[in-house]
């Protein structure tokens, strides 16, 4: 196992957490974070993370189990192995993701977002994203309070990620006022 400094936890996407132990044959009940459950198949490596150290885990095999995922990977072969990464968060290297989809964005890419309307009004930065059945909606902070931005591709004008700026357009009727 690697000591982990501080830094270092910027470079990765936790795409989930190991709850307990599952059976006598060193899987693991894993709470899932992430919608793409890919990350999670054969062969894939993870990183977990714990009490400030990491180790990488590779996966061997994965079923749906009642509550998330039941994942036993490589060299893990006894509950009492598999107890001792219980809390452990899972995460995989962001440079490990690949390119997001034409009008999709990772999260760390949208969160702490400036976000302008497109006559340049400093709405905020993006402090967290709510995820709906229909739509996302971005929660933006900063000096009108907190507005709901839905994720909507025809509200959104541009995302400009090497500068980390988001332009939406001027919607007065989902703020409440708030930008008079």
């Amino acid at each position: 196992m690697e000591d982990l400094e501080v830094g270092d936890l910027e470079d990765y996407y936790f795409v989930g957490k190991i709850m307990s132990a599952h059976g006598v044959h060193g899987e693991v009940n894993v709470q899932v974070w992430t919608d793409r459950l890919d990350r999670f198949e054969a062969g894939c490596r993870l990183w977990s993370f714990s009490k400030g150290i990491s180790a990488p885990l590779v996966v061997n095999k994965v079923r749906r189990g009642n509550r998330g995922l039941v994942v036993q990977f490589e060299n893990l072969h006894s509950r009492e192995e598999a107890k001792l990464l219980a809390g452990a968060e899972l995460a995989i290297l962001k440079t490990e993701c690949g390119v997001s989809e034409t009008g999709t964005w990772h999260v760390w890419e949208v969160i702490d977002c400036q976000v302008f309307t497109e006559d340049n009004r400093a709405l905020g930065s993006v402090v967290e994203i709510i995820s709906q059945a229909h739509h996302d909606l971005y929660v933006i902070q900063g000096p009108y309070g907190e507005i709901l931005l839905p994720v909507v591709q025809d509200f959104i004008k541009l995302f400009d990620l090497e500068h980390h700026r988001l332009v939406v357009q001027h919607l007065e009727a989902f703020w409440d006022g708030k930008l008079q």
